[in-house]
């Protein structure tokens, strides 16, 4: 047995009070802790030195030694037992507080005996359970609480999971209709009331492109130039039958290159309308494409309103353009005391078109043309007749009202009513007789 005293060199008791020192033992070991015990390190330290201490000599006669060596075997006992456990885990005793074993580093117990402590050290060292943490949790705790801790981060990582579930559904963007665009691809101006999808995305389109004009008046109509019909030539007044039939030719010649060329309803610049006149008047045509005419009474305009261009995203339906009209008229007026050579034409062109790419916005356009130009040796005396443009430009049905910038603008459904709303009595777009109103007229249909 180690030493008891209060440090590594006190002396040790006689054998011969073995028995009352036994006594003694057994009788600490049964009575309650007077003192709190000491930290794990300083009994490490502690039964060290008493280990390393010296034996007592043996003495005495063999029973006594007998009866101390039954006696020492059964101090011995609990921490052989203790010993030869697997499971390192402490357990309360039922009969009292547990003696010898390490692991009560952390629970307030009976202090061990200074045999017991030697031995919970020796039982460290060489294995026989793990040396407890600084927090004195027992290897079985740890693993509960890591299991605890796996735990919950794996409910955190399924409630992560669904919320971002959640979220996904809950923001789903709506499908796209078959026909539908973006919005920033759209003619600008659209509108799409909060959705993704024209208001008559699901409609049947109004007409095929093979047969568009069906159920109109333009259906019976002549295709393209072939509807401008030049009248038998005949004088008028001073005016030879060639040069009524010269003035006649050219301006169907305008009419053509106003209302039928491909790249100017496209919106091209109109150099096959501009070619027709005279270089004086030509230039002023070009420079009040984009600037505007501003007359002494009356709004300011351009001259891209004598010709048809359909405003940006406007697409042609099919190659066929419907031309109907009445016979052109030639009469002499009088220009800055001169006689002039004037002819007037009234004639419809009907146009199938819908929005880029979206077949279902598809309408027609009636365009009433109302030409009159004036012929005279202007700039060339004794030369051939001159035209001169004195009013060239037509009204649109089914176009919209209110826009300035020279171009024709279908009222497709996505674009809405427009600036300007129809108003009187509605007329037929497709009557040649019925006059050109000003303002915005509302009409029977197209």
């Amino acid at each position: 047995m180690a030493g008891t005293g209060p440090t590594p060199g006190s002396s040790s008791p006689d054998p011969d009070d073995i028995n009352d020192r036994l006594a003694e033992i057994a009788a600490e070991l049964a009575a309650e802790a007077t003192f709190k015990e000491p930290a794990a390190a300083d009994r490490v330290h502690t039964a060290v030195q008493q280990v390393g201490g010296t034996t007592p000599p043996k003495r005495g006669g063999p029973l006594r030694r007998r009866r101390n060596r039954r006696l020492a075997a059964e101090l011995r006992k609990p921490l052989q037992e203790l010993g030869g456990q697997k499971d390192s885990t402490p357990r309360p005793n039922a009969s009292g507080p547990t003696t010898g074993s390490a692991s009560r580093a952390g629970r307030r117990a009976g202090r061990p005996g200074a045999a017991g402590r030697a031995a919970g050290s020796a039982a460290q060292r060489a294995g026989a359970w793990p040396t407890p943490d600084r927090g004195y949790a027992t290897p079985a705790r740890r693993r509960g609480a890591g299991r605890s801790v796996l735990t919950l981060v794996l409910v955190l990582v399924v409630l992560f999971g669904v919320s971002a579930g959640l979220r996904k559904l809950l923001h789903r963007s709506p499908s796209r209709t078959p026909g539908a665009t973006p919005a920033a691809s759209r003619t600008p101006g659209a509108t799409t009331l909060g959705a993704s999808v024209p208001s008559n995305a699901l409609q049947t389109p109004a007409f095929t492109a093979t047969d568009p004009f069906a159920g109109s008046p333009a259906v019976s109509y002549a295709n393209g130039a072939v509807g401008i019909v030049v009248p038998p030539p005949h004088p008028v007044g001073p005016y030879t039958s060639a040069q009524v039939e010269g003035a006649f030719a050219t301006v169907k010649d305008l009419l053509v290159a106003a209302d039928l060329n491909v790249q100017t309803l496209n919106g091209s610049k109109p150099t096959a309308f501009g070619s027709l006149l005279i270089s004086q008047q030509r230039s002023w045509f070009y420079e009040h494409l984009t600037k505007p005419v501003k007359p002494k009474t009356g709004l300011p305009w351009l001259t891209r309103t004598w010709v048809t261009s359909f405003a940006p995203g406007t697409q042609l339906v099919g190659s066929i353009i419907k031309v109907n009209g009445a016979p052109m008229t030639a009469k002499v007026v009088t220009v800055n005391h001169h006689p002039a050579l004037q002819i007037f034409a009234n004639y419809l062109f009907v146009y199938a078109v819908q929005q880029q790419g979206e077949p279902d916005s598809r309408l027609r356009i009636v365009a009433h043309e109302n030409a009159t130009v004036q012929f005279a040796q202007w700039y060339d005396p004794g030369g051939s007749l001159q035209p001169w443009i004195y009013n060239f430009g037509a009204s649109y049905a089914g176009a919209l009202c209110g826009t300035t910038d020279g171009f024709v603008h279908p009222a497709f459904p996505q674009l809405g009513p427009g600036k300007v709303k129809p108003s009187g009595a509605p007329i037929n777009p497709y009557n040649l007789a019925q006059r050109q109103s000003k303002g915005c007229q509302a009409i029977t249909g197209t």
